[in-house]
């Protein structure tokens, strides 16, 4: 079994290359703890408290190996934390649990990342918000009423492998009808980290949820100083056909790679336009109400000026107008609370007792010694 970080951090104007090491805020794992079960789940942990803390930069992401029952303990872990971090990480996390590859991700967007997918979700949202006002369609915009809105927010996928039969998401923006289990539209933007595993992930939403996701919209931005080309592709559930008539779930990609961005940075594609059919965003049954010309539609123009007022902003993070406090101005932080430094003694007390815990473990279990890791 793996235990090593994949963890790269993608910064405008550079390619990174993956790093052999965690990165240096995240901590060492224990190195008395042998590479087997509780190896991942450590490193689990680490980086959820890195996270939680602060000292993880944005625009990285991390990749474990952790099966199921690895994946169940660091649960019960964090779970039995007195502070319940396991809140925390199901709020605050962006996290994807695979079941059938036993891959834990972490990730940290970047700026670019979450002004962009802002930008995008809220175009989609002001569409809507303008069919909930037409009255010249009271049926259409009854329906649109009963689409709500996630920026973010974990999905439950039926994988259907090892003791965990669901895997799960954390798309970048999804649209969820009123009544409906799964969002009927999810949205994921894959810079450098994730532009391999996009269409994997579109097929994973739509067919470990029955087709009940109806659109996965994907954008995969390059991070090159010499290549910045930007795209868009749009997967859909479609039944085929075997030869015997059995009827199959797959997804189809019926927007493949759209450019609206040149590897130069110059827009491309001038008056074409993304168009996302508004029934796609409803359940099957009120999607029968929607005539079928109703459509959502972003310009390409569009997308690009999302993209580089988002490359943009992040510039103006690092190297913005900064207001400076009048001359002599002294700052005093609010004190910390007894509370508040009994809660960091219970931390480090946490952090000991787990560690003891593994050690004994280990030492209980004579026959660790003898197995090996699978590379």
């Amino acid at each position: 079994m793996s235990t090593s970080w994949a963890s790269r951090k993608a910064e405008p104007g550079s390619c990174v290359p993956v790093l052999p090491t965690p990165p240096s805020s995240a901590g060492e794992p224990l190195r008395s703890v042998p590479p087997n079960r509780l190896g991942p789940v450590q490193q689990a942990v680490q980086i959820i408290k890195s996270i939680k803390e602060g000292r993880s930069p944005a625009g990285w992401w991390s990749e474990l190996h952790v099966d199921g029952a690895d994946f169940l303990l660091l649960k019960k872990l964090v779970d039995d934390k007195k502070e319940n971090i396991w809140d925390y990480v199901q709020d605050k996390i962006r996290f994807d649990y695979d079941t059938k590859t036993s891959s834990l991700i972490f990730r940290m967007p970047s700026l670019t990342h979450d002004t962009f997918n802002t930008s995008i979700y809220q175009e989609i949202i002001s569409h809507i918000e303008r069919i909930k006002r037409d009255t010249s369609r009271p049926d259409a915009a009854a329906i649109a009423k009963k689409i709500r809105y996630s920026s973010s927010g974990n999905i439950g996928l039926n994988s259907g492998f090892g003791i965990i039969s669901s895997s799960t998401r954390s798309p970048d923006a999804s649209f969820r009808y009123i009544g409906s289990k799964y969002p009927q539209v999810v949205i994921e933007t894959s810079f450098s980290q994730k532009k391999r595993d996009l269409a994997r992930l579109a097929d994973d939403y739509i067919t470990d949820s029955g087709g009940n996701i109806k659109l996965v919209i994907g954008f995969d931005i390059e991070y090159c100083q010499s290549k910045k080309g930007a795209t868009v592709s749009v997967w859909r559930p479609m039944l085929n056909f075997g030869d015997d008539g059995t009827p199959y779930l797959i997804s189809e990609k019926f927007v493949d790679g759209k450019v609206f961005r040149n590897d130069d940075s110059t827009p491309i594609r001038i008056g074409d336009t993304l168009c996302l059919p508004f029934s796609a965003f409803v359940s099957p049954k009120d999607a029968l109400l929607v005539p079928s010309d109703m459509a959502i539609t972003i310009s390409y123009e569009t997308l690009y000026s999302f993209l580089e007022d988002a490359e943009d902003c992040e510039e103006d993070s690092r190297c913005g107008e900064v207001a400076e406090l009048p001359p002599g101005t002294r700052i005093r932080k609010r004190p910390r609370t007894p509370e508040e430094q009994l809660r960091d003694e219970d931390e480090l007390q946490f952090a000991k007792s787990e560690a003891d815990a593994e050690r004994g473990a280990y030492e209980k279990d004579s026959t660790w010694g003898n197995k090996k890791t699978k590379r």
